[in-house]
């Protein structure tokens, strides 16, 4: 009917998709072209027509939005008066809307919220309960219906008040709505039944309402915890210990014990007729406890409104908290899923760990947990949940959870949310070198001061739960976890062949494939290793002339060293402890009565000695004192020939042990008894010296005596 086509796409299975001017969708198949029927689209001007990957067609029109046809039904925006003109489906899934005016992204989302644009009474969402035939029932501010918003009721309906906090479904049918000021409320086939403190309920204010196994409605105020058993509210085999007490959380565990939970005093257990409560003295983290649940083991799980996440298992309580990886300290609600995960609601949103990790953790076999939260991002239209009445979370017959929120009532489907995302890597921009924008790969000259590596990830999906970990191999190979943070500095990288590595970690806990930038940072002249060569063949050259020149001034001092020994007029020896004579000076062999060194032999000093008490003497004084000085001795030459000596020995300790070292002055003559006294004085600038050893010394001064 129209010569003006505004778009073709042909479809997977053949079809033709014909977009015209005014006169709406047109297909051809098989050989024959003929209008969609579908009153949205009668009179559109299709400017875009696109098929997504799971099969559905997309319709952009000029100026009635767009819509979606699948399954032969027709999802029309009319509300998008904007020409919608192209669609493209990215790698996430997501599909991308041209328009006039900008872009528009939808994505599958992991969380559906329900709210006033919904079709609901109310954002502020009290408490969520689903059926056994699967309605989900909310209770706000104004009053209780249905999630779907086909079946309302408030105070003008017949509540006794527009206020509830707390919506149970019975198994019978029934609903049980609890309101914040007026009751409690039991809707049965459009009649309502309602109690108040005149018929025995503690308090007007419901804040808890459970079916236990038998279908007793349990109930808790704000001012204690009754039942109500065949339509009467009793208290009768109730502990009179929740006389006024706020009353959270009932549940019931398997072997059919009654757990309340309260905002002051912990959680109590009853069971048998016997009560028995535990607060934070029993070990329990906080006692405002606002979540019970009972795992597929039999463990029992406490979320409490500050302490984290208590589990009671072997009568012991273990705490797991933010700092082992909890996402909140406060945990309103706990539903389990078939696979084995806990899935809790916070002020911070819903989140889930694993039962597996939570005892791992609990018992010390892993110092962290995994746990994975939705919020925004994810679909919610409020990631703080309400928590602190009873129930604020249910699961429905289909395995989904339901959540209340501030923003709505938020459903999730476990089965769904547990497909774990593609992790894409993470792409590396740009590199600034002192604030200037250097290209990736570039040399890098030398004298910079900081590196900045800007980096990303391309995902739109839940770009806020990605976590980077970056490295600059070389210079740090372990990974540095920069959170959310874009960005890594580096400053005083010294000249070298460096590669910068990043990573990302997406909410699921995948991390993505490394990418890398290699470069180089050039080193000035002095940091090059030629210049560190030659600086190290002058080292070397120097250490090589320091070393002749020491040989020479060592050989020069041996040489002065043999002629001030030789030449001393005094007899000098040095000998071993025992005697042993090592070596000796002509003038010692003259006073010995020698004639050469070859006749020293095995020769002992102290075989000189007329009297062996002599020896014994002089060894002890000179072990004692170190040596002695000025010591008359008489001793025998090797002929026989008696003579008196002057002797001054000292005890110096070396490789070869302990060693004598003396001198000797023949006194047997008048001359050299004259000279005594002169020679004193030449032993005594001997023993003053520092270091005893230092024959040259020593041997300088005996020269200048002699001379």
């Amino acid at each position: 009917p129209s010569r003006d086509v505004m778009s073709l796409h042909a479809a997977r299975d053949g079809t033709v998709w014909i977009g015209t001017d005014g006169q709406g969708l047109f297909r051809y198949r098989a050989g024959t072209a003929g209008p969609y029927e579908n009153s949205a689209l009668a009179k559109a001007r299709v400017q875009a027509i696109y098929q997504d990957g799971g099969g559905s067609l997309w319709i952009g029109t000029h100026g009635q939005g767009f819509g979606r046809l699948r399954d032969g039904e027709v999802e029309f925006d009319s509300q998008e008066s904007g020409a919608v003109s192209t669609f493209f489906e990215d790698r996430e899934g997501s599909l991308w809307i041209g328009r006039v005016g900008g872009l528009i992204r939808l994505a599958d989302a992991r969380v559906v919220a329900y709210s006033k644009a919904e079709g609901l009474a109310d954002d502020d969402i009290k408490s969520v309960s689903a059926a056994p035939d699967g309605t989900i029932w909310v209770g706000s501010r104004l009053g209780v219906e249905t999630v779907t918003g086909t079946r309302r009721m408030t105070k003008g309906e017949g509540l006794s008040s527009s206020y509830v906090l707390s919506v149970r479904a019975a198994r019978d049918g029934s609903l049980w709505v609890g309101t914040a000021d007026a009751g409690l409320n039991r809707i049965e086939d459009g009649r309502v039944t309602s109690w108040s403190a005149a018929d025995g309920l503690p308090d007007g204010a419901v804040l808890a309402l459970f079916e236990d196994h038998q279908g007793v409605m349990w109930v808790g105020t704000s001012g204690g915890l009754t039942r109500v058993v065949n339509g009467t509210i009793t208290q009768e085999g109730l502990p009179q210990s929740f006389a006024g007490e706020s009353i959270s959380m009932i549940f019931e565990s398997r072997d059919g014990a009654m757990w309340i939970g309260t905002h002051d005093h912990g959680v109590t257990r009853i069971h048998g007729g016997a009560a028995e409560a535990f607060t934070t003295r029993n070990g329990l983290s906080n006692n405002f406890v606002v979540a019970i649940h009972e795992d597929a083991t039999g463990t029992i799980w406490i979320g409490t409104a500050g302490g984290g996440l208590n589990r009671y298992k072997d009568g012991r309580f273990t705490a797991i908290t933010a700092r082992q990886g909890l996402k909140d300290d406060s945990v309103f609600s706990i539903l389990e899923d078939r696979r084995g995960n806990l899935w809790m609601s916070s002020n911070k949103g819903i989140f889930r760990a694993a039962l597996a990790d939570l005892n791992s953790v609990a018992e010390g076999r892993q110092q962290r947990l995994h746990s994975v939260i939705y919020g925004r991002t994810d679909g919610m239209r409020s990631r703080e949940c309400n928590g602190g009445t009873q129930p604020v979370a249910s699961k429905g017959p289909d395995g989904r959870m339901w959540f209340a929120t501030t923003g709505g009532v938020a459903k999730i489907n476990p089965d769904k949310a547990l497909v774990s995302e593609p992790a894409y890597p993470v792409l590396i921009g740009d590199i600034f070198v002192d604030g200037v924008k250097t290209a990736a790969g570039a040399t890098i000259p030398p004298g910079h001061r900081t590196l900045e590596f800007h980096y990303t990830s391309p995902t739109f999906k839940t770009p806020d739960k990605l976590r980077f970990h970056y490295r600059l191999m070389g210079f740090d190979d372990d990974w540095t976890d920069a959170e959310t943070r874009r960005v890594a500095y580096y400053t005083n990288v010294p000249p070298a062949r460096y590669r910068f590595e990043v990573r990302a970690i997406n909410g699921e806990g995948v991390v993505t494939p490394v990418s890398n930038v290699a470069f180089v940072v050039q080193p000035f002249f002095y940091q090059t290793p030629l210049f560190w060569a030659a600086a190290a063949l002058l080292l070397l050259a120097a250490a090589w002339s320091a070393h002749q020149y020491r040989i020479r001034i060592i050989r020069a001092t041996a040489e002065r060293f043999k002629l001030l020994f030789d030449r001393n007029l005094a007899g000098v020896y040095r000998a071993r402890i025992d005697g042993r004579i090592l070596d000796c000076n002509q003038a010692c062999l003259r006073i010995l009565g020698l004639g050469s060194l070859d006749e020293l032999g095995e020769r002992s000093i102290f075989d000189s000695y007329t009297d062996r008490a002599d020896v014994d003497e002089l060894l002890r004084r000179v072990r004692e004192e170190g040596g002695v000085s000025g010591l008359e001795t008489p001793l025998r030459r090797s002929d026989g020939t008696p003579l008196w000596v002057l002797q001054n020995v000292n005890l110096a300790h070396g490789p070869q042990g302990e060693i004598l070292e003396a001198t000797l002055i023949d006194i047997t003559d008048r001359r050299l008894a004259e000279e005594k006294v002169r020679y004193q004085a030449y032993h005594d600038a001997l023993t003053d010296l520092p270091n005893r050893a230092m024959f040259t010394e020593r041997l300088a001064l005996a020269l200048a005596y002699s001379e």
